[in-house]
């Protein structure tokens, strides 16, 4: 769910969208986001069993994802390493920033301002929040 949004089925609608247009989700594994969700599938596969199965199987589907590896990772430019020497990008965000300097074609979709505001002049339409994201897609924004 996006932060803030009482939108609980925004993240199946998002992600139906994106799949309908073949837009590929980037994820660096391992990552702070591949350990959330590792969790909340095990936790899903109790409550329930079948979702938990649907949101495994698609991020495992190399059609649908593409997994980076660490060793494919680019070194940052050193314009953008500088933004986390400056605390202006949280090292939390690192593999995030990782991914949209080694993959061109991705897109860093977040509820983060702080984040696209220190790196739009770097990435500029490369990095873009949330529902900025949606309406250029042409899906509905979470409601709040």
């Amino acid at each position: 769910m996006a932060p803030g949004s009482k939108d609980i089925y925004f993240p199946d609608r998002f992600l139906d969208f994106v799949q309908s247009k073949s837009l590929p989700i980037v994820i660096k594994r391992p990552s702070p986001f591949t350990d959330k969700y590792f969790r909340f599938c095990k936790v899903l596969k109790k409550l329930k069993p079948l979702y938990g199965k649907r949101l495994f199987l698609e991020m495992n589907d190399s059609n649908k994802v593409r997994l980076v590896k660490p060793e494919d990772i680019l070194l940052l430019p050193a314009e953008i390493e500088n933004l986390f020497q400056k605390v202006l990008v949280k090292e939390d965000d690192r593999y995030l920033v990782e991914l949209v300097c080694t993959i061109p074609t991705s897109v860093l979709v977040t509820t983060d301002n702080p984040l696209v505001n220190a790196l739009k002049p770097y990435c500029g339409d490369r990095v873009q929040l949330l529902p900025d994201f949606c309406r250029g897609i042409g899906l509905a924004p979470p409601a709040q």
